[in-house]
């Protein structure tokens, strides 16, 4: 059986076993080397879909898990048809053998939530936020997502140029000439902010001003 990776893509069912336990997990994907990739580090994060897997990594180690093609998929459309009988074959959907979650191929695709487990999940996630390096992240992979070749080659074009324009410059303290000149250069231009963003800032500092006030000892 071929060896799977991510830059190689195959089609096909493959299995994540517990050589301690003998528990089996059967899944199916257009790429499994690229579903392992993602089973291990939601399984590293202690993220993963399956707890009975896993509590079964947290408790064994990475290095009881292994993983292999159970059968290679010409056509995707016939994924979901091969999963299953592996799931069957395999009894991976069974509590004291396998670590599937439902007896069905496909995972919760095509399974019907229930009210209460969404007002779970609703629940859990409420009040969550994502913090502001986590956010960056994903802007600027929304940002890379939507450019298209042509839009990211010409930021590229412009981000070595302007790197090449600043090679040798030296950067530090302004002196009173640099200070004068950029004030006297910024002097009459007043920020785009809309009247909401304005309001936004105005309230920011007032909050400011107010924490900062009550820290002071005199």
């Amino acid at each position: 059986m071929p060896k799977a990776t991510r830059t190689m893509p195959i089609s096909g069912v493959y299995a994540i076993q517990n050589a301690i336990s003998g528990r089996i997990y059967v899944g199916s994907a257009a790429n499994v080397g690229l579903r392992w990739h993602t089973h291990r580090h939601m399984l590293r994060y202690g993220k993963h879909h399956s707890p009975a897997m896993q509590r079964s990594w947290t408790k064994h180690g990475p290095k009881a898990f292994s993983f292999r093609i159970l059968e290679i998929v010409g056509s995707t459309a016939d994924l979901y048809v091969r999963e299953q009988h592996w799931i069957d074959a395999l009894n991976a959907a069974c509590p004291r053998r396998g670590f599937n979650v439902l007896p069905n191929a496909g995972g919760p695709r095509g399974h019907k939530r229930t009210a209460q487990s969404i007002a779970k999940q609703s629940a859990a996630t409420k009040g969550r936020s994502l913090t502001p390096e986590h956010a960056a992240n994903v802007r600027a992979a929304l940002l890379q997502r939507n450019q298209t070749p042509e839009m990211r080659a010409a930021a590229s074009k412009r981000a070595t140029e302007r790197n090449k324009a600043r090679r040798g410059i030296k950067t530090g303290p302004m002196s009173d000439a640099q200070k004068a000149a950029s004030s006297k250069a910024h002097k009459g231009i007043k920020p785009a902010f809309s009247a909401e963003h304005r309001a936004f800032l105005r309230a920011k500092a007032i909050e400011r001003n107010r924490v900062k006030g009550q820290g002071r000892l005199f």
